[in-house]
């Protein structure tokens, strides 16, 4: 379906699907680009967050995850719609994130941050009871697979600085990688980073908006050490250390956080141009994406 389709059949679809499960829509959540969301309340006066996703396999994939997730690190799952990909969860409260992103102003390191980072992925990465085959979830390595193809498109139209040699190197340093995946899978969040850690009222904070993939848990904790600050102040010996922290906390192999900060970091490097060119992007993502793409690469024998 296109997006004007998508968007032509949204309020039928929203004033339904509220209709049917007894819901009142209040006012549209803000900072969102991907989704419909808005903030309304049930019958009984359950604060609940509504959502509406035009990608209906991912959207598929983050109602699976919230309902076996049960409220362990995620929103409670109150009621979903799989064919239209619609689900209502419930509110966190008060809901603040870790992080705001302010237009101007570089994300930095928190060490504060890091420990309730790794007391949510305590959490998300708990055991689920669940068949990975029998689900709507993919797998990491055909997402990965499948987004290191779209970073090589990408990075032929737009000007990175980075050359086809490097990205095809990168290639085969991350299905080598792949292939050698440790056979411990969990439900990763997948798109780990302050902006999505919400603060509940028990104190604890709630991971949302969530890119679910079944894989390799170092996954998430190297995603948050990439995206977790604008690296402007970064040096080996810093990320160093907060990779030791992660690794030692979460009883994760450090070396295997560090191999998927390299994809990582091309990743959120080319998004950083990307976003320059689309004309909302900050010089100082573009320059310490830089940094922390030539820091990790350096670590990792893999020179741009």
């Amino acid at each position: 379906m296109s997006a004007k389709s998508w968007l032509d059949r949204l309020p039928h679809a929203v004033n339904e699907t509220c209709e049917r499960w007894g819901l009142e829509l209040d006012e549209l959540a803000t900072g969102g680009k991907g989704s419909y969301v808005a903030f309304g309340t049930r019958t009984d006066g359950t604060q609940i967050v509504f959502k509406a996703v035009p990608d209906v396999v991912g959207g598929q994939a983050e109602i699976e995850s919230l309902r076996l997730r049960r409220g362990a690190g995620a929103p409670r799952l109150l009621a979903s719609d799989r064919q239209r990909a619609i689900f209502a969860m419930e509110r966190i409260v008060p809901g603040v994130p870790l992080e705001r992103i302010v237009p101007g102003v570089p994300l930095q390191h928190d060490p504060d941050n890091d420990k309730k980072a790794i007391e949510a992925l305590t959490r998300l990465h708990m055991q689920i009871d669940a068949d990975p085959d029998a689900s709507d979830i993919s797998r990491l390595a055909d997402k990965c697979r499948n987004d290191l193809e779209q970073l090589v498109i990408r990075n032929i139209t737009i000007d990175t600085g980075l050359d086809t040699s490097f990205l095809q190197r990168v290639q085969s340093f991350a299905n080598e990688v792949l292939s050698e995946l440790p056979s411990t899978e969990v439900l990763l969040h997948g798109d780990f980073w302050p902006p999505n850690l919400l603060e509940s009222a028990r104190g604890q904070y709630v991971a949302i908006d969530g890119f679910p993939s079944w894989g390799d848990p170092t996954y998430d904790a190297a995603r948050w050490l990439v995206w977790s600050e604008d690296h402007l102040a970064t040096t080996a010996q810093s990320l160093n250390s907060r990779i030791t922290v992660f690794g030692e906390s979460l009883s994760y192999s450090t070396e295997q956080i560090l191999r998927w900060m390299l994809p990582l970091a091309v990743d959120k490097h080319i998004a950083h141009h990307t976003y320059q060119l689309d004309g909302f992007g900050e010089p100082h993502q573009r320059l310490g994406s830089s940094k922390l793409l030539k820091i990790v690469a350096k670590r990792t024998g893999l020179q741009p």
